[in-house]
């Protein structure tokens, strides 16, 4: 009887110091959850997809048409007892304007005014909610996706390139053989 009271009392003891892991168990499962969600996603722009045209006249001129782009919701914290609200940021809104080809073009703005979304969208990371983007008279979307960021190279503002001259960097990012589109110099104007 002694040797049972005391194996109660062990395992008792047990289960104790375990209870105030089980919430690290919890959160554990959640991130796991999340993870696989991602994992078993599928993409809207698949980069890895054959079709598509792969046209040989390209020239270089972007052309943006009433492009409106809405970031995916993303969830805002909220105090404990509420849940999650999801904000809907609006960048672009009826943006329109031409990158002809053999061009400078500044884009210059304030922190979050679409700078890099506009580079996203012309990389084809994402697809404008409304209106249209054009190379050479092509929709982006009924372009190769590999293809049309073949046709392209990129300097991003790295602090690592301020090392050489402007020149230096844009030498960085042009292979002989490519730099086909109108070149683009993203600017940001602290305020």
């Amino acid at each position: 009887m002694i040797t049972v009271l005391f194996a109660v009392m062990i395992g008792c003891f047990a289960v104790v110091q375990v209870a105030p892991r089980i919430s690290s168990f919890v959160q554990a499962t959640a991130a796991a959850q999340k993870i696989f969600q991602t994992l078993r996603r599928v993409p809207s722009i698949d980069s890895l997809d054959e079709g598509g045209v792969k046209p040989d006249d390209i020239k270089g001129n972007i052309e943006f048409k009433n492009v409106t782009f809405i970031y995916p919701a993303r969830p805002e914290s909220a105090p404990p007892p509420q849940p999650a609200v999801l904000i809907v940021v609006t960048v672009l809104k009826n943006v329109s304007f031409s990158i002809p080809t053999g061009k400078f073009t500044a884009i210059v703005g304030a922190s979050g005014s679409g700078k890099s979304t506009v580079i996203h969208l012309i990389e084809r990371f994402y697809d404008p909610v409304e209106g249209s983007i054009t190379l050479d008279g092509y929709d982006f979307k009924s372009l190769n996706v590999q293809y049309l960021r073949k046709q392209m190279s990129l300097v991003s503002q790295e602090p690592t390139l301020f090392a050489t001259s402007i020149y230096g960097n844009i030498c960085d990012g042009y292979p002989s053989n490519r730099f086909k589109l109108a070149m683009l110099i993203l600017v940001s104007i602290a305020l």
